[in-house]
């Protein structure tokens, strides 16, 4: 085992991350279909 975490906390650092971009992915998203929809 050398300086690198392990894959444990790899995945705890990397899934937070994932679930946030997803999270603001949709808000984007659903901002953006609702403006071209009003504008339309």
């Amino acid at each position: 085992m050398g300086i690198e975490p392990t894959q444990p906390a790899w995945k705890a650092g990397i899934l937070p991350l994932n679930y946030a971009r997803i999270f603001f992915a949709r808000i984007y998203l659903t901002a953006f279909l609702r403006l071209l929809l009003t504008h339309a």
